[in-house]
């Protein structure tokens, strides 16, 4: 683990059960950024950019900042790897940890050419797992009551349409968004998704 920042303090601030006092430790002074790039960046630039924004929990950065200085580790470039992946676009967890400067690691990124399912098409059993178990165990007389609800409040009317497209290849891409429970209530499978429908 590589940390974002070294610098001398004149004492180790202790708390009364003989630990280290973290919340009485001076907090890094973050080096100001001495010039921005003035090269125009692409539309592939600009998202790589604002996934790791997101990642490193930073207003801005640019291609020149190095990921390990801006916060980074390791299970943040895991998580990283899989955001840039869930949009069409591949790079290894290792490649962000040996290329720390963005300009360099976004010369290894990849656009994938398509994301599939793992999930071969038509009906497919799913061994039950514990909480499987538990769930047919129960013998819930409405099962399809059993389920989880968000709401989500738009503050401007969005585009249906494309909400509708994003939402379908979610569940494409996502196995477990197409599991259902037989019409007998014995067990899981994996489906086709039910339709989407927005109003």
């Amino acid at each position: 683990m590589v940390p974002a920042y070294l610098f001398p303090i004149d004492r180790i601030p202790i708390n009364q059960n003989g630990k280290v006092d973290m919340a009485g430790l001076p907090r890094p002074k973050k080096q100001e950024k001495t010039g921005e790039s003035i090269v125009a960046l692409s539309i592939q630039q600009t998202t790589f950019l604002r996934i790791f924004q997101h990642v490193l929990g930073v207003p801005s950065l640019t291609m020149q900042d190095n990921f390990f200085h801006e916060g980074g580790d390791s299970i943040k470039a895991i998580q990283a790897s899989a955001d840039l992946r869930e949009i069409g676009y591949g790079l290894r967890t290792q490649d962000i940890l040996s290329y720390p400067v963005l300009e360099q690691m976004f010369f290894k990124l990849s656009v994938l050419q398509h994301i599939q399912s793992t999930i071969a098409p038509g009906n497919k059993r799913i061994p039950s797992t514990p909480i499987m178990k538990w769930f047919l165990s129960r013998r819930i007389e409405k099962p399809n009551w059993y389920c989880q609800g968000i709401v989500i409040r738009f503050r401007q009317l969005q585009d249906l349409h494309l909400l509708q497209r994003i939402l379908k290849k979610l569940v494409f891409h996502h196995d477990s968004l197409k599991i259902n429970l037989d019409d007998n209530g014995t067990g899981f499978y994996y489906g086709k998704p039910s339709k989407i429908k927005l109003s």
